[in-house]
């Protein structure tokens, strides 16, 4: 291989590796490996290549650089290559870097021209967004398409960017018959304008803090023929705009023949995306004039059979071995489901075919004549295989792990040592596992005393209750190891009476993550996540009577984002958190405590102690209207060591409320001694000794909040009534009358 290097380029001395001027006709430049070069120009960018005319083909671009000048008056883009004309084709993309203030476009930028069966892998666009010019951050971070531009058959792989890790088309241009899987960050693919036609789009993950989609955000343009499944966010699509036609998604999006059906890849674990024999997306795309003459992802014809599949690959039923599959309807149910499975099988030797069926309750069939079969299951998750031999000798073989489930509205068990066999109604046959309790529970799962270690995020996706015996003392669910956090909820679920420990997610929430539902009696510990939350992030549902300590959020902060890095509990919507005790949490951007983003938000009788936001905000941050009531915030720290512990911006108000800088007035108590029975010391943060939080009966705090309408028959952090004596005190914890029964949980 020839090398082509910038030998010394950097940022003060810059210069690109290869241009093809808009003179350069048919040139070709071929099989070199380019690396080192240095761009620092008004949206030159293209610190490798940099195209107006002619061909680059077979040539590995790496370890180049485009960076803007400190005084952020200019874009940068295609820090790898870019094409104003001529074509890339066949090249490696791979391990450069884009570093702007405004905003980097892409490590291959194309505005006009051809980028041709390209690998585009590995590339890392980062930004400070929001600069005062108003345009935002990074974008695409493999592939950016301004107004123009087509990007065909190219394989887009773990790259990142602040919006879209994978492709962006801003306006315009076409991203044709493309693989974009695995962004590290910032989402799958934005678009603005233009075309994505046949793309496969998975495996990519959750944009930034407070967004839903991890494959396609879309306000404009069209999407035809695409599959954009299993990515991070659980709908993989965010669509404000534009057409949306003959897809394939998780959640039903509106337009023609959509369809939410799993895609059915032969192997999506092992990154292997073409289409299974039985797959729902062969022959149901809409044709296209460019599939005449088009190709797939392999370089096989675009179009096989009458009708187009969705996706970067084209089944064809006659090429290649043996190969099977196969569907079960339907494949979630209650108590008792009958299930029809229909297997599917294709290649080019399709004589005296035998089918051998694994049906995962014990049951097995093998003859010519079971291309179809139906079995009755009760509750419980079972595997299900299929084997299938030609009368050549080819065998091909199709595994569904967990594919069949059947949810039980009995209570099921969960208890260490116990025997583990589904349906787990009782406690001699309790699952051992968390997980597999919850995934055939329909309405209570019951968890005895123990510490429960996972390696994936429990997901709430339907209002069942999860709950302990013996409460947060005797019950945790603890990381294994991994990232992940420890609970999804997606849903009104309920959660009561855990420890809940060690999650860590390079998202939202490493704790508990939450749009709905009910989280009680928990302690929240030790979580970390790297876009905010550390404790709990929440978009919406009640968090109450929770100690949410020792958690850890960083961020990536952009204006309007909210992803400001709280370690405690970040808030939107109309999230509610009540009588809860948030202590020891860091914030390595802001509010180590408390994030407030909702103006729908409720903040009442919580305690904020000993919280550290090494930039700003260490207690409570608030930047919308919002009125949090009853609450106790002191010994927050920032990094200068100053105490912030209410910091109410944007016409938020803390009333009734307790602390040295609280605002007068309203019912506010001004004091650096809220009558703790023992206050925490040393610095704010992980290291906080934290004290004991319950009020001395000379506390400035006792009987001097205002009741609220929730507090009658509640309870407090220590389960006693929330009202002792006419009125309500601030913080989490209700001052016991003399003789008073404690109630221990």
């Amino acid at each position: 291989v020839t090398v082509l290097r910038a030998s010394g380029a950097s940022d003060t001395d810059p210069y690109r590796v290869v241009e093809l001027l808009p003179s350069a006709g048919n040139a070709l430049v071929a099989g070199f490996s380019i690396s080192n070069g240095w761009s620092r120009v008004q949206r030159g960018g293209g610190a490798g290549v940099q195209i107006w005319s002619g061909t680059v083909s077979n040539c590995l671009i790496a370890f180049n650089t485009a960076q803007q000048y400190v005084s952020r008056n200019y874009r940068m883009a295609g820090c790898g290559a870019t094409v104003f004309g001529g074509a890339l084709v066949d090249c490696v993309v791979s391990n450069n870097t884009g570093i702007d203030y405004v905003g980097c476009r892409g490590a291959v930028y194309a505005t006009n021209g051809l980028v041709y069966g390209c690998t585009v892998v590995g590339n890392d666009m980062y930004a400070t967004p929001n600069d005062n010019d108003g345009q935002i951050a990074s974008i695409g971070g493999g592939i950016c398409l301004e107004g123009g531009g087509t990007a065909e058959r190219c394989t887009i792989s773990s790259n990142m960017a602040y919006y879209a890790g994978g492709a962006a088309l801003l306006g315009g241009g076409t991203l044709r018959s493309c693989l974009v899987v695995n962004a590290a960050d910032g989402g799958g693919v934005y678009m603005t304008g233009g075309a994505v036609e046949n793309c496969t789009i998975c495996g990519n993950s959750l944009g930034r803090a407070g967004w839903t989609w991890g494959g396609l955000r879309m306000s404009g343009g069209t999407t035809l023929n695409s599959i954009i499944y299993f990515n991070g966010g659980g709908n993989s699509v965010e669509k404000t705009g534009g057409i949306f036609d003959f897809c394939q998604t998780e959640s039903a999006i509106t337009g023609a023949s959509n369809s939410s059906i799993d895609p059915d890849f032969v192997n999506r674990s092992a990154g292997d995306y073409r289409l299974a024999a039985a797959s729902p997306c062969i022959d149901t795309g809409t044709n296209q004039a460019w599939m005449a003459s088009g190709k797939d992802m392999d370089g096989f014809s675009r179009l096989v059979g009458t009708a187009v599949d969705r996706g970067a690959y084209e089944s064809d039923p006659a090429r290649g071995p043996l190969a099977c599959s196969f569907v079960g309807a339907p494949t979630v149910g209650s108590e008792s489901m009958e299930v029809v499975f229909t297997a599917s099988v294709c290649g080019s030797n399709m004589s005296g075919l035998v089918y051998t069926w694994d049906l995962g309750d014990g049951r097995h069939l093998s003859g010519s004549e079971f291309a179809t079969v139906t079995n009755q299951y009760r509750p419980g998750r079972y595997s299900v295989s299929l084997s299938v031999r030609n009368g050549g000798g080819e065998e091909a073989n199709c595994a569904k792990d967990g594919y069949i489930r059947v949810r039980t509205s009995n209570t099921v068990y969960v208890a260490m040592g116990a025997g583990s066999i589904a349906p787990y109604t009782n406690w001699t046959i309790a699952a051992t596992s968390v997980h597999d309790a919850v995934d055939i529970a329909d309405r209570l799962v019951l968890v005895n005393e123990g510490t429960y270690w996972i390696s994936s995020e429990i997901l709430l996706d339907r209002p069942i209750t999860l709950k302990s015996v013996s409460g947060p003392l005797y019950s945790t669910i603890r990381r294994s190891g991994g990232v992940t956090r420890i609970i999804n909820m997606t849903t009104n679920a309920t959660v009561d009476g855990f420890t809940l420990f060690g999650g860590d997610t390079g998202g939202a929430g490493g704790g508990i993550r939450m749009t709905d539902g009910f989280v009680r009696n928990c302690v929240i510990s030790s979580n970390r996540a790297s876009l905010g939350g550390g404790g709990v992030y929440m978009l919406g549902g009640l968090v109450e009577n929770c100690i949410v300590m020792r958690n850890w959020g960083a961020g990536n902060w952009a204006a309007g984002e909210g992803n400001d890095g709280c370690g405690g509990v970040q808030m939107y919507n109309a999230a509610k958190l009540r009588g809860c005790v948030i202590t020891a949490n860091e914030g390595v951007d802001r509010a180590g405590g408390i994030r407030i983003y909702g103006a729908s938000c409720e903040v009442d009788n919580c305690t904020v102690v000993g919280n550290y936001g090494a930039y700003h905000h260490a207690g409570i941050l608030a930047t919308v209207p919002v009125t949090i009531r009853n609450i106790i915030a002191m010994d927050n720290k920032n990094g200068g060591g100053v105490q912030e512990n209410f910091n109410m911006q944007g016409g938020s108000a803390a009333v009734y409320s307790c602390g040295p800088d609280v605002s007068a007035g309203n019912g506010n108590i001004i004091t650096n001694d809220a009558g703790f029975l023992a206050p925490g010391s040393g610095s704010p943060g992980l290291g906080y000794v934290i004290g004991d939080y319950h009020l001395r009966k000379d506390s400035a705090c006792v009987n001097r909040g205002t009741n609220l309408s929730w507090m009658a028959g509640a309870a407090d952090l220590d389960g006693r009534p929330r009202i002792t004596s006419g009125r309500v005190e601030m913080g989490a914890y209700e001052l016991p009358l003399a003789g008073s029964v404690f109630v221990v949980r």
